[in-house]
């Protein structure tokens, strides 16, 4: 998923993640995220740290509530101020200081994938918060 109020930013960052093999959702706005990510399975959310409805603490404290386990790259102009703001959550893997290359991006994406990948194998049996919700969706038919 990628959260990104800049249409250009916005449009490279679906690019790098379609690159990395992965499917993309995209939204603008915190509350879309939160409504995609109970609709959607989602692995990994690509967000700038500011948003037009609030900032990239304001998703995480909702995937908290959710409990859900996305991993999260956050995209910030701040650097180190964005990085206090959401210090110690687990789902943030990355804070990355724009301008961010291209490739820069699309390997710490890919890094982050394939680390999934290697963990969903390791567990076999066990399914994610999400992959169980699709599953209840499906057979109560919401």
């Amino acid at each position: 998923m990628v959260v990104e109020d800049d249409p250009s930013v916005a449009e490279n960052n679906i690019t790098c993640l379609e690159e990395a093999g992965a499917n993309v959702v995209y939204t603008d706005r915190v509350d879309s995220a939160i409504s995609l990510i109970r609709t959607n399975t989602i692995d990994l959310i690509l967000s700038d740290f500011h948003l037009p409805d609030g900032t990239a603490a304001d998703l995480l404290a909702a995937l908290n509530n959710l409990n859900v386990t996305i991993s999260v790259v956050l995209l910030s102009a701040e650097g180190k101020k964005a990085n206090l703001q959401i210090e110690g959550d687990s789902l943030v893997q990355e804070v990355l200081t724009k301008p961010v290359s291209s490739s820069d991006l699309q390997n710490h994406i890919s890094a982050i994938l394939a680390k999934k990948k290697k963990m969903r194998e390791k567990t076999p049996g066990v399914i994610s918060f999400e992959e169980r919700q699709r599953i209840l969706n499906d057979i109560t038919g919401e």
